[in-house]
């Protein structure tokens, strides 16, 4: 990911918080020279470092990961585990010329795009084990129904619906490597300009702008801090 300098984020607690607050990612992989996505809620157990995720087995990338893994493994290994990147898109908006002040001064400005994202690269591996997928479901679910005021879970539904319908699915679990995370929040406009996007977005009608706009005093809280 290109990544200029005052654009980096390095605040792994933020970054991860983000991964937390937007959990549908986009997995890439390369397998036999083809690249290809799929987009997955995932949950983020921080106590093992792990992303966890889960696909049904007619996914195409269920055969292609598992011949992969037959190929790279040696009789010594349980298994062997694929290089993937995960991507995790925050909230992210046009900025129009028009809410820079600095365009009545000079009108040297262009428009330009605002947004956030953090990446995550780490290794796969492919689970079938029932007790494995039950406590990820689990946790996937607990995490996203307070989000809709809702106390649903899965024993809620017959046993015997559940257990059938995780039979067609298998589980990703992708040890975490590395994260880096991309906050291009107006930080190299001048402070007036800055100001400008944010009580634009902060106004905005539109949900995606005001989550940017709490994203963008993050960054400017953690500036003034110096940190």
């Amino acid at each position: 990911m290109y990544q200029p300098g005052h654009f980096a984020q390095q605040d792994i607690q933020l970054l991860q918080a983000h991964i937390q607050e937007y959990p549908f990612g986009t997995l890439a992989t390369a397998l036999d020279g083809l690249p290809q996505m799929n987009h997955l809620p995932f949950y983020y157990d921080l106590a093992s470092n792990c992303l966890q995720a889960h696909i049904p087995k007619v996914n195409p990338l269920f055969a292609q990961v598992q011949q992969w893994l037959q190929r790279s493994s040696t009789p010594t290994e349980v298994s062997a585990e694929l290089p993937v990147l995960v991507a995790f898109q925050g909230p992210d908006a046009y900025i129009t010329p028009s809410w820079y002040p600095s365009k009545k001064e000079h009108g040297k400005v262009v428009p330009t795009w605002n947004y956030t994202v953090v990446h995550v690269t780490g290794r796969l591996r492919i689970t079938q084990d029932p007790e494995w997928l039950t406590q990820h479901l689990t946790q996937l679910t607990n995490q996203q129904e307070p989000t809709r005021n809702s106390t649903w879970e899965m024993s809620d539904a017959p046993a015997e619906y559940t257990e059938g319908m995780m039979r067609v699915l298998c589980g990703l679990e992708i040890a975490v490597d590395h994260i880096v995370g991309k906050y291009k929040v107006s930080q190299n406009r001048q402070p007036q300009d800055q100001q400008g996007v944010l009580e634009h977005l902060q106004k905005s009608e539109q949900w995606h702008d005001r989550q940017l706009a709490n994203l963008t005093m993050q960054v400017n809280r953690k500036t003034d801090n110096g940190n």
